[in-house]
């Protein structure tokens, strides 16, 4: 599979965007065009084919279509096809486009393609900015996918077309930040969705773990949990432990802690406001259960960070 990786430091320039709403027979136009097209499918199934392999592009999975590479339908749909549609430019001067088939790392692991394009840019001739090679985050764009659970990413694309129509269909900076963040929102749910796949976990279990991490800073519980999925808290607790290696519990506070980490890095909030917003009625029970899980506790952790900034500069 084709995947293009590039720095997140350069937000996306977004060209247009749109819905497709055929009641029968579409076939894609054959072309080949200078920007990159994002398509989620709604409804129905797109045949297309891109650098020689034939994509079914279902409900909830996309496509993105890379520029200056041949695309064309493969064959006309079956019944209503419905998707949403974006063209948007990649500003990175260093953007790349790798082939997994032809890297020489068995199977297709992320990792291994962020350190591939790391080093080709270190490698590369030209000069490029210093805080190009500060970047921690990338567009990593698979040529097709699936969106998990969480129903972010359609959402996103109706605050696009919302606001492109309120704008009168004129571009503006919100127009290619919100492109930047539909982007980024697809990538990281075609991640998720990769790694649970790889790891064949039960459909019921990947809904429970996408409940967590929505539902983190509530009350919530194994019994609350097997409440709302309409199970026992026993059977709850035995299939997720099988599937993920973790007790339900563990995971919870696993989610948990890792956005305090994010608030004591990126906050000034004191840690009993943090606890609370992570899900934690108990401040003292917090900086327990912080500490057995990171080694250290909030305020220390915090220190650490800011002292790691301080030499970094």
């Amino acid at each position: 599979m084709l995947y293009s990786i590039s720095s997140s430091n350069y937000p996306l320039e977004y060209a247009s965007s749109g819905i497709l709403d055929s009641p029968n027979q579409f076939l894609h136009q054959r072309r080949c065009i200078d920007t990159f097209v994002l398509i989620i499918v709604q409804t129905g199934t797109l045949y297309i084919t891109m650098a020689d392999r034939e994509y079914e592009i279902g409900p909830n999975q996309f496509i993105f279509l890379f520029p200056y590479i041949v695309h064309f339908g493969t064959r006309p749909s079956n019944g209503r096809l419905t998707y949403f549609w974006m063209h948007f430019k990649i500003l990175d001067p260093d953007a790349r486009l790798y082939d997994s088939h032809a890297l020489e790392t068995q199977g297709t692991n992320f990792n291994d393609l962020i350190q591939r394009y790391r080093k080709d840019r270190k490698d590369k001739s030209s000069q490029t900015p210093d805080h190009v090679e500060e970047c921690k985050e990338y567009y990593l764009l698979p040529a097709a996918g699936s969106l998990n659970r969480s129903k972010m990413a359609p959402l996103i694309c109706q605050f696009v077309l919302d606001m492109t129509k309120r704008d009168h269909y004129k571009i503006t900076w919100r127009c290619h930040y919100l492109a930047s963040y539909l982007v980024l929102e697809t990538s990281y749910e075609a991640t998720l969705m990769r790694d649970e796949e790889n790891k064949r976990i039960d459909p019921k279990v990947l809904s429970i773990m996408e409940y967590i991490r929505t539902h983190y800073p509530e009350p919530i519980s194994a019994k609350s949990i097997a409440a709302s999925f309409g199970y026992h808290p026993t059977y709850i607790e035995r299939i997720f432990k099988s599937n993920t290696g973790y007790a339900l519990t563990y995971y919870i506070n696993k989610v948990r802690i890792e956005a305090s980490q994010n608030l004591l890095l990126n906050s000034i909030r004191k840690v009993g406001s943090i606890a609370t917003m992570c899900g934690f009625s108990d401040v003292k029970y917090f900086i327990r259960v912080f500490k057995k899980y990171i080694g250290m506790s909030p305020s220390q952790y915090r220190k650490s960070i800011s002292q790691k900034k301080i030499n970094l500069q």
